[in-house]
């Protein structure tokens, strides 16, 4: 069965470390993912999601307008990013992440959350978690610094339609 995320009650946020003492929190406002599930074995067939960068936010707006400069993700250049989903299991899910013009394996922590029968609507809704590590200079985004920690931790929360 094929599902598609609802935005309304979905959301794709991150933390980073801010001179090794705080996290700063964010988030990206604007993300699609599809995918193909068997609601019948809770397993997934297919997955493939991508981010608009420019849609992001951490409350501070000098801040999010310095993150999409070239001196982290360009968004000029390349305005989304990229996953594509290539082993499931019942507790982890790997795939291609692409963010600017590197792309490398990553492994999600998944969580089932559940699926509900909209018989009104004669469609399907699921939810599930995603949850994750990243190296950001890895793909590119800004340099090493104190200032900011190089591990990205990143939290997907999803409810899809069918």
């Amino acid at each position: 069965m094929k599902f598609s995320s609802d935005l309304a009650h979905s959301n794709v946020s991150f933390k980073v470390k801010h001179l090794g003492i705080a996290n700063i929190k964010g988030g990206f406002n604007k993300f699609n993912a599809d995918f193909e599930f068997n609601k019948d074995t809770k397993t997934f067939k297919t997955l493939k999601a991508d981010i608009d960068v420019n849609s992001i936010y951490t409350s501070v707006e000098k801040r999010d307008e310095h993150l999409r400069s070239a001196d982290f993700f360009e968004v000029e250049k390349f305005p989304k990013m990229k996953f594509v989903g290539k082993k499931f299991s019942d507790d982890q899910i790997v795939g291609e992440l692409t963010i600017k013009d590197v792309t490398e394996d990553i492994t999600l922590d998944y969580k089932f959350g559940g699926i509900f029968h909209d018989e009104e609507n004669s469609s399907y809704k699921l939810g599930f978690s995603l949850r994750g590590k990243l190296d950001r200079v890895k793909f590119n985004v800004g340099k090493s610094t104190p200032m900011i920690g190089d591990t990205i931790k990143i939290n997907i929360d999803i409810e899809a339609i069918s």
